[in-house]
């Protein structure tokens, strides 16, 4: 039993010291800003919501941002070894597509540490389950020529 608690109680405290140091992480490895007004964090029902996220470059173009991000981690099947997000809520996400030629591209939202160009068996893999999206009030631009047209 003690040991349950234990592991429980790291569990918690890592998840926390995660979240409060996301911007960091995400500076030093992706070579990405991330932003947000506030985030509030219910380590009881392992919710974590972002206020005003927003993500961009070096260059501070804004590739990614939205009103709210709410994840739901699902503590019952992550204790159990089955890491399983519940639910993820995204409400009026906003990011482009860029036009080259005959072909549409995403923004290159994080600089990975490794290369793509590998075949897909080493890739690192992080197994878990995304049981719920809802994504509400989004907009996404097409970026063509230097233009952005919302559609």
């Amino acid at each position: 039993m003690l040991f349950l608690f234990s592991f429980t109680a790291l569990i918690i405290l890592l998840f926390v010291l995660i979240v409060y140091q996301i911007p960091f992480v995400f500076k030093s490895v992706f070579d990405r800003n991330l932003t947000y007004q506030s985030v509030q964090l219910n380590w009881l029902k392992g919710q974590i919501t972002f206020q005003e996220l927003q993500l961009s470059d070096p260059n501070q173009q804004i590739l990614f941002q939205a009103d709210l991000l709410d994840i739901d981690l699902n503590i019952r099947k992550t204790l159990l070894l089955n890491p399983t997000i519940g639910s993820v809520k995204i409400v009026k996400p906003q990011t482009f597509i860029i036009k080259e030629k005959n072909q549409v591209l995403f923004p290159n939202y994080l600089k990975l540490p490794f290369s793509l160009s590998r075949p897909t068996n080493q890739y690192p893999k992080i197994p878990f389950n995304v049981e719920h999206i809802d994504i509400s009030q989004g907009s996404i631009q097409l970026q063509e020529n230097k233009r952005k047209k919302t559609f």
